[in-house]
């Protein structure tokens, strides 16, 4: 199994305005928003431990509609999509559970923007 960490991640300030509704980062509405936007993306980097493992895996297909992976785990997938391939790649990513707990614990002590823009 492989181990994929990134260490330089960029958070778009533009794309936290757009996930929590505001229409960009130079709207006259969005101005008031922008020193907690970035003071909650500057506390996200410290909080996110973004990692990925991996490995390749045989994959035939099995059925109509079903591929088999590692000779044993049978998928519903679209079979045409595995036609002809020998291996799969299958990954988990993840960004560690410490960003989500801090999101939880702001909302809940009422800091719900900040919460808001953690989780997000």
């Amino acid at each position: 199994m492989q181990k994929i960490e990134w260490n330089n991640l960029n958070l778009d300030t533009s794309e936290i305005f757009r996930r929590i509704g505001m229409p960009d980062a130079d709207s006259t509405r969005s101005q008031n928003f922008k020193p907690v936007i970035e003071q909650m993306r500057l506390k996200a980097f410290g909080l996110i431990e973004a990692r990925c493992i991996y490995d390749y895996v045989p994959v035939k297909v099995s059925g109509s509609g079903e591929i088999l992976l590692a000779n044993q785990y049978p998928v519903n997938a679209a079979t045409s999509f595995f036609e002809g391939a020998q291996e799969v790649l299958i990954a988990i990513q993840t960004i560690g559970f410490r960003l989500e707990e801090e999101s939880t614990r702001l909302f809940q002590d009422g800091e719900m923007l900040d919460g808001m823009i953690l989780d997000e």
